[in-house]
């Protein structure tokens, strides 16, 4: 386990103790009142604590949002760096840029404009490295890491029409 998987899991759990403080605490004032019938009971203290409960959830509100605020998305990183658009429409690819570093991470954003295809990515041995489906009006996105330079190629994986055997892009470039 990893220290911040460690860090959320004691926060929770201090969370759940805190929580279950509280619901006894709340049980047992509530049961004095039912017990006492009510006789004896001054309603000016309990006005004048009012405050005190209202700053008591505002500050423990403030807090747990200091402690969550910080995994909200917009306080993420973007991801890789390095983007590469692919739009498959029969009978080929359009790959935007053409070429990218070795040893950075790649973000594939696929998409399709016509009917499902699958991009499958092949290494300059001839290796699939990875395979995504390319679905109209939906962009499906992976990250890969190159690690060796060279001429990659595209193909179809998914039956699109009588010319899905001619869907290759042979020319993706992967530099140093």
């Amino acid at each position: 386990m990893t220290s911040l998987g460690m860090g959320i899991g004691i926060g929770y759990m201090i969370f759940v103790v805190l929580g279950l403080i509280i619901t006894a605490v709340v049980l047992y004032s509530t049961k004095r009142g039912r017990r006492d019938k009510g006789e004896g009971v001054d309603i000016g203290k309990a006005e004048r604590a009012e405050p005190w409960w209202a700053l008591f959830i505002v500050i423990l509100l403030g807090v747990l949002l200091a402690f969550t605020i910080w995994r909200a998305p917009w306080f993420q990183d973007n991801g890789p760096g390095q983007r590469v658009q692919v739009t498959g429409i029969q009978f080929g690819w359009a790959v935007q840029p053409t070429s990218v570093k070795v040893n950075q991470p790649v973000q594939f954003n696929v998409t399709a404009l016509d009917v499902n295809h699958a991009m499958g990515l092949f290494d300059p041995q001839g290796r699939l490295i990875m395979n995504v489906q390319a679905v109209p009006d939906y962009t499906t996105t992976r990250t890969h890491t190159f690690t060796e330079p060279g001429t990659y190629i595209i193909r179809c994986f998914e039956f699109c029409g009588y010319q899905h055997h001619k869907m290759i892009y042979p020319a993706f470039k992967v530099t140093a």
